[in-house]
């Protein structure tokens, strides 16, 4: 499966993260550094295997079960949030 950024979501850079805004709900949401990095990866479609590659090139001292797992962890939650789609 792969992963986008869901049309229509406006964003404005902060510092190192930025604030997106789900247009339906006009709910606010903030991303860290971290999450940044993986929602600028979603303007094109993306598999969990092609964010792991990108951020084990980024932070090649972390280990790659964690990465994983920061990697679902995001896209669970952007999921949950309706900010990003899946694609078959």
């Amino acid at each position: 499966m792969q992963f986008q950024r869901k049309p229509g979501i406006s964003e404005t850079p902060v510092d190192d993260g930025v604030f997106l805004v789900e247009p339906e709900s006009q709910e606010i949401f903030y991303l860290d550094s971290i999450s940044c990095g993986l929602w600028r990866e979603l303007s094109q479609p993306r598999s969990r295997a092609d964010l792991h590659d990108v951020l084990g090139e980024a932070f090649p001292e972390i280990p790659a079960e964690r990465i994983a797992s920061d990697i679902g962890a995001v896209l669970d939650d952007l999921l949950q949030k309706r900010l990003i789609v899946g694609l078959p």
